[in-house]
């Protein structure tokens, strides 16, 4: 919301019920009777007029620094769902070949006047996945990719935690990773990954089924959670990610 938008709503807000009608018109006649009881000539008139000039002054930088502070605070938004097939240097062959796919959430930070306060810095993710009686499948810390291209699913390493500016480029967290032709999935982890160099670690299995998600982003000026629906069709399917929401 613009400042002229803020300070028309608080002026329609000073008019809109009995009781702000009521103070309003106390604080009129406060004025209007020190006015006329205690002002004799016209310097008093004028030191009123600049005290008065003085504190609304001040009452509006107060304002203007609230409201700065409020619309400049990050602002983590979900931007889309990304899939790709990830390919990696061959052992026998001087070529890439397809490994797993994986699957990604894309966030965008959108505060309404960006400034150096809107950086949404060392953002973690917390990830947890339910089964369908409510009871935890996995809960680990999702990794988010150090990119190689905007508008690329692949990266060329995975860091823990990152600065997210604004702007029109993504924040890419990583949330699984599938073989072609298996049934399960993986959870995609530092853990995982540094156990088993595929990524298939057992204690990291996303099974077939519907899962609930909760993705939670913590920061430095951040705290923000978003539920979502993971499902693995099985062996055959990719997984897919649905209903995305912020809570």
């Amino acid at each position: 919301m613009k400042e002229r938008n803020v300070l028309s709503a608080f002026g329609r807000a000073l008019v809109e019920k009995p009781l702000s009608k009521l103070l309003l018109l106390l604080d009129l006649v406060g004025v209007a009777a020190v006015v006329v009881w205690v002002v004799d000539d016209w310097l008093e008139a004028a030191v009123i007029l600049v005290f008065l000039v003085v504190v609304l002054s001040s009452f509006y930088l107060v304002f203007r620094e609230i409201w700065s502070s409020s619309q400049s605070s990050p602002r983590i938004l979900f931007d889309q769902v990304r899939q790709a097939q990830i390919y990696q240097p061959s052992q026998i062959l001087e070529q890439r070949v397809p490994s797993y796919n994986l699957l990604q959430l894309w966030f965008l930070n959108t505060p309404t006047l960006p400034l150096d306060a809107s950086v949404a810095r060392q953002v973690t993710a917390k990830v947890t996945l339910e089964r369908p009686d409510g009871t935890t499948l996995i809960e680990y810390y999702g990794q988010w990719a150090r990119s190689n291209a905007p508008d690329n699913v692949g990266f060329e390493d995975y860091v823990d935690k990152i600065d997210i500016p604004p702007g029109h480029l993504r924040a890419k967290l990583m949330i699984a990773l599938k073989y072609p032709g298996e049934s399960q999935a993986y959870a995609f982890t530092r853990e995982g990954l540094k156990s088993h160099r595929d990524g298939r670690s057992p204690r990291y299995v996303i099974p077939e089924g519907t899962h609930k998600a909760t993705v939670h982003l913590s920061g430095i000026g951040l705290d923000v959670r978003f539920t979502c629906q993971l499902s693995n069709g099985g062996s055959g399917t990719s997984l897919q990610l649905s209903d995305i929401r912020l809570v």
